[in-house]
């Protein structure tokens, strides 16, 4: 069996990010709209997995959907072809003369991963 294992830690940097998240995520709990969509069968399995830090979107929507028979609201999450747009955009803002996108971080990261001697056939 292979594990994939990476450096995620160094990616997501100090934790700042994950601790406004979660405070976002448990004022909209407590609001009644911070829960996640899950498969009908694991809802009734467990009734409250929807509202763990563990299921929440790292990049949620910035617009709430809302049920039509339900009435319940929450976030799906964010459509890549945002982030697609969003890095077009600043690649464009920068003035960088070659062509990148979402995919370069890819390779990127896979570079960095090299220089640093890891094997990237196991990530």
């Amino acid at each position: 069996m292979v594990q994939r294992i990476g450096p995620v830690v160094g990616v997501l940097g100090t934790g700042q990010e994950s601790v406004a998240h979660r405070s976002m995520r448990d004022r909209l709990l407590e609001a009644g709209l911070g829960s996640v969509v899950r498969y009908y069968a694991l809802a009734r399995k467990y009734s409250n997995v929807n509202r763990e830090w563990g299921w929440q979107w790292v990049f949620p929507q910035q617009n709430r959907w809302c049920g039509r028979e339900s009435g319940s609201q929450g976030r799906h999450h964010l459509d890549p072809r945002v982030v697609q747009k969003a890095v077009k955009r600043a690649v464009v803002d920068a003035g960088v003369s070659k062509a990148a996108s979402c995919h370069t971080f890819h390779h990127s990261f896979a570079s960095h991963l090299l220089e640093q001697g890891q094997d990237i056939s196991t990530i």
